[in-house]
Parts: C-alpha cells; structure tokens; sequence
C-alpha cells in the first residue's frame, strides 16, 4: 500500500496534525526507525484482504508498483505525494522511507538480522 501512497495511485490524506507530521518525518528520515509494534493510522483492526493470489503474484504486483513509482517521478520530478503519517514526500523521501519500511518488514519476518 506504502508504494502507491508513493507513487499517487493510492492518494491519503494526512492522518496526524501538522506537528506531528513533521518530528516524524525528521525522525524516520534521519537516524530513526521505523518503530517495533507501529500501527499505521489508516489500517484497521484486521488485516487488509490479499490483493494478490500467491507470493509469487504479490513480488510481481510489488515490482509493478515500483517501476511505476519510478516512471511518476521520472515525468514528474518535482512532485510530493502524501505520506499519511509523515506528510508530503519527494522522491528522494520516498526512497529512504520505502527502504526503511520494507527493512522493518524483513527484519520483522527475519528475511534479514534485527
């Protein structure tokens, strides 16, 4: 979901005050990580149905969504898409955010050392 908040095909709001918002984003951006246990505001109490079939299915979907991403900042590089949680982001944002977020998802699934 993260990758089409990125890309703007999944447009969010923004989900926390303004102040908020920013110390985060300072603090994920900088040295921080993403938090054990952290919850985005806009997911429910259970999981999200799975959009995909099989793993196999989702890598692609993933791989999709990425080279989207890249093709939307290509045509338009002076773009911001909406963080729900850390406010607008640029490419760049963007890029250190989704390894850090899919860093915290493979360590947490032990696909890399916590």
């Amino acid at each position: 979901m993260s990758v089409r908040f990125s890309n703007g095909r999944s447009p969010q709001p923004l989900y926390v005050s303004d102040e908020r918002a920013q110390a985060s984003k300072r603090f994920i951006l900088g040295d921080g990580q993403y938090p054990i246990g952290f919850k985005a505001p806009m997911l429910g109490d259970t999981p999200s149905p799975l959009i995909t079939a099989d793993l196999n299915a989702a890598i692609h979907y993933l791989e999709d969504e990425l080279a989207y991403f890249d093709a939307y900042f290509e045509k338009h590089p002076d773009m911001v898409s909406m963080n729900p949680v850390l406010g607008e982001l640029t490419y760049s944002e963007w890029i250190v955010l989704h390894n850090k977020h899919f860093s915290h998802h493979f360590k947490q699934f032990t696909l890399l050392p916590g």
